[in-house]
């Protein structure tokens, strides 16, 4: 009786197959994407995905309100709307890490658009309210850089978010800005949280690397390619048990402080 090895060998190859050094191998019908068409490619399925995912959650929240469920039920729901919550989120960063575009430079005073991520923070489900966020802004606080609002807005917030979930409840976590050599202005996150190993700290850079349950992978990896499109740099220091820090460096060059 023939193995199932046996039975491939002796199979009639298909017409696009080729001989190359004794081994067969597939001729590619279709020509690798282009990064364009890799980012539409990207934007069609998160589109595609997403469309029916509300529909989930729409659907979900109805039916809560309509049948008044109590108990395990009720909770059934709840863990039911959150996981549509993260997938979202998990669609949301997809996109932008795949669309991330040239940043749109303009004047920011930037300790005021860090404030006001701060403050949208404090409504966020996942900032537990006896967090405390310590200011040390060395900077000048009218320092203004020609920068995407958007983009480092997006920057700040994946770093306040990760230092969160990796500190207590009631813990603190750290925000500093200063200048360097008169030619940088970098912006630090710090928390005293669990820290990462050697190991991890090699990875944490790829995309959709996580040592998180919930995490996406793409946070830092977001960080990165945005601060690169400003012409800046991102430093981390971590060390297992006394926790992390993030610095991200943005050049001053045609930047001016508000007179």
């Amino acid at each position: 009786m023939a193995t199932g090895r046996q039975i491939l060998r002796n199979a009639p190859r298909p017409p696009e197959w080729r001989a190359e050094r004794g081994r067969y191998q597939v001729t590619p019908d279709l020509q690798p994407l282009s990064p364009t068409q890799l980012v539409e490619w990207v934007a069609g399925v998160a589109h595609e995905i997403r469309n029916p995912l509300s529909a989930i959650g729409n659907c979900i929240e109805i039916i809560d309100k309509q049948l008044d469920l109590q108990g395990d039920s009720k909770e059934l729901v709840a863990i039911a709307l959150s996981e549509c919550e993260r997938l979202d989120r998990v669609l949301s960063n997809l996109l932008s890490f795949a669309r991330c575009s040239e940043p749109l430079l303009q004047p920011v005073n930037v300790h005021e658009l860090m404030e006001r991520v701060l403050t949208t923070l404090r409504y966020d489900t996942r900032f537990p309210p006896t967090m405390n966020v310590v200011r040390d802004f060395r900077a000048p606080l009218q320092q203004v850089l020609w920068i995407d609002r958007d983009q480092i807005s997006q920057v700040l917030w994946n770093l306040l978010i990760n230092a969160i979930q990796a500190v207590p409840r009631d813990n603190a976590i750290k925000v500093t800005t200063c200048l360097e050599e008169d030619d940088w202005f970098c912006l630090s996150v710090q928390d005293k949280g669990v820290g990462m190993s050697p190991e991890v700290i090699q990875k944490v850079w790829q995309p959709f690397f996580t040592t998180k349950t919930s995490g996406t992978g793409l946070g830092l990896a977001m960080v990165q390619q945005m601060v690169r499109k400003h012409g800046g740099h991102v430093r981390l220091r971590s060390e297992e048990g006394q926790g992390t820090t993030v610095t991200i460096c943005l050049p001053l060059r045609d930047n001016a402080s508000i007179p």
